[in-house]
């Protein structure tokens, strides 16, 4: 689906992000409140000349959990290797995994979203002409609209209900070669992204991920992990621990 910028989606903005792109501490500083105001004043831009705002590609499908692992119902099924917390916590408190989300019934939302490559563009045209400011506001502005346009589909799609929207390479999902699966199941190029031996996403601006619907998904970061869950992260993939220790970021 082709995406335009709307009202609805500049409020899903996380501005704190933008701000920290722009590695800004005092939010209500002048400096601040003008690069904010630039920002929006851009955006408001790009709305009038109808730009080109890139697409999202949404799916839902059938899922099933086994283990520390999930299973997509896809056209062909998809095994996705999942993550446990290890880290010490107080007595009581789990130690959660994404799969502990996944009940009997439940549906898992496949998306991949990007802001097209004409932001890319823009912003290089920029820094060839050394101006970096507008190079970096077209930049952060970007990031900060795809972030946002994934978070107006997740509530869209959740419709009031709960739910989490679990992003590769961030906390729960910290292996980024989970985007060659998602990629399996969506194919990125249908909607422009390419994605390289490194599993970076190109253009830049684009993020893919689950939404997962059930009620009592939790946000959480897997954190450290230890020598046996990485031993046995390796034995699930077929692959040597070094391996998977180095794309862990171990």
């Amino acid at each position: 689906m082709q995406n335009k910028i709307t009202q609805e989606v500049i409020e899903y903005i996380d501005w704190n992000e933008f701000f920290r792109f722009w590695k800004i501490r005092d939010t209500d500083c002048d400096e601040a409140k003008k690069l904010r105001a630039d920002a929006l004043d851009l955006i408001k831009k790009l709305q009038n000349e109808n730009f080109y705002f890139g697409e999202a590609k949404i799916e839902f499908f059938d899922v099933e959990a086994q283990g520390d692992d999930i299973i997509i119902c896809a056209k062909e099924p998809v095994l996705l290797r999942l993550l446990r917390q290890q880290t010490k916590k107080p007595q009581g408190q789990p130690y959660y995994c994404l799969s502990d989300f996944i009940e009997k019934g439940d549906k898992i939302g496949v998306f991949a979203i990007t802001v097209g490559a004409e932001f890319d563009k823009k912003s290089q045209e920029f820094a060839e002409a050394d101006d970096m400011y507008l190079s970096l506001l077209y930049a952060s502005s970007a990031q900060r609209l795809v972030e946002a346009l994934s978070e107006y589909y997740h509530k869209k799609y959740l419709d009031g209900r709960h739910g989490i929207r679990a992003a590769a390479g961030f906390p729960s999902l910290p292996d980024i070669r989970i985007m060659k699966d998602i990629d399996k199941i969506l194919d990125f190029k249908s909607i422009g992204i390419t994605l390289s031996e490194n599993y970076m996403m190109s253009p830049l601006s684009s993020v893919c991920g689950f939404y997962i619907t059930n009620p009592k998904a939790k946000y959480f970061a897997v954190g450290k992990i230890g020598e046996d869950q990485l031993k046995d992260y390796a034995e699930r993939g077929g692959e040597s621990v070094s391996e998977a220790k180095f794309w862990l970021g171990g």
